[in-house]
């Protein structure tokens, strides 16, 4: 019975594990998550909070488009029923070839790029 358990211990592991190595894995990154390893063929997922009522939006600079490639970038409102309430933009990248890709997210006004942008986050993405 010893052997039993101890196989089925490592069989539950290794099937929790599973979903995080799988060749189209999802990950979730946001404002506290910052840093993300992944294989070629995953996709990231990057989820802001923002407000685009005000004008003000994310916009990204990344450094290494070959390694990670923007597929497609989305608006969510949490509130439909509310003029002006807040919304999360959603951008979905591809890892395509491995390396490094650092981008830096800036949330300010589009004609504003001159001055300093209100929030500033990078993240870093490494493609294995």
């Amino acid at each position: 019975m010893g052997k039993f358990t101890a196989m089925l211990s490592i069989l539950t592991v290794w099937l929790l594990f599973l979903p995080a190595c799988a060749g189209s894995a999802q990950l979730q990154l946001d404002n506290t998550a910052t840093f993300a390893k992944c294989r070629k063929g995953d996709t990231v997922k990057i989820t802001l909070d923002g407000n685009p009522s005000t004008g003000y939006r994310w916009d990204f600079e990344n450094e290494s488009p070959y390694v990670v490639e923007l597929e497609s970038e989305d608006i969510v409102s949490q509130n439909n029923n509310l003029v002006g309430a807040p919304a999360r933009q959603v951008f979905l990248f591809s890892a395509r070839k491995a390396g490094k890709s650092t981008i830096v997210f800036k949330y300010r006004r589009p004609w504003e790029k001159a001055q300093k942008p209100v929030f500033e986050i990078v993240y870093t993405i490494v493609v294995e």
